[in-house]
């Protein structure tokens, strides 16, 4: 489509619509292209102007474009390899002195102070989070049932 063309649609026309209807660039490609035409739009006024050489209204707005009307975001129906909430929570084995521990990832609330007392105690011991917090529990129930 011309930049002359394009300009006088304009009036009666939101670029976007133009765009997605005509053209084989977006709202945002388009608007770069006639600000490198040298096209300019007015605050409170409908449409683009331009004032320049009437050359550059005979030439096509993909001249001033970086894709020149290609789309650049292509499928390339190759799969993605991201793994699923179903396939984060399979549980997972942890050798551990020739045992086998099966091991499940899970999530709960605890207390801030609480857990800046058992972050700075991890810390200090070199020890994981998770392995103070699995002891402590595991001892928590034992008292329980004994």
């Amino acid at each position: 489509m011309k930049i002359k063309e394009l300009l006088e649609r304009m009036q009666t026309e939101r670029l976007a619509d133009i765009a997605k209807n005509h053209l084989t660039i977006g709202e945002k490609p388009a608007r770069n292209a006639l600000k490198t035409a040298g096209c300019y739009s007015i605050s409170g006024k409908r449409g683009w102007y331009y004032d320049g050489d009437p050359a550059t209204l005979e030439k096509s707005i993909y001249d001033f474009t970086k894709t020149h009307g290609e789309r650049k975001n292509e499928s390339t129906k190759e799969p993605t390899f991201k793994l699923s909430k179903e396939q984060n929570n399979i549980p997972m084995i942890e050798q551990n002195s020739g045992s086998q521990i099966l091991r499940k990832r899970v999530s709960f609330d605890i207390n801030m102070a609480l857990f800046k007392r058992l972050k700075l105690y991890c810390v200090a011991n070199d020890k994981n989070i998770y392995e103070v917090a699995e002891a402590a529990v595991q001892e928590y129930l034992d008292r329980r049932q004994a």
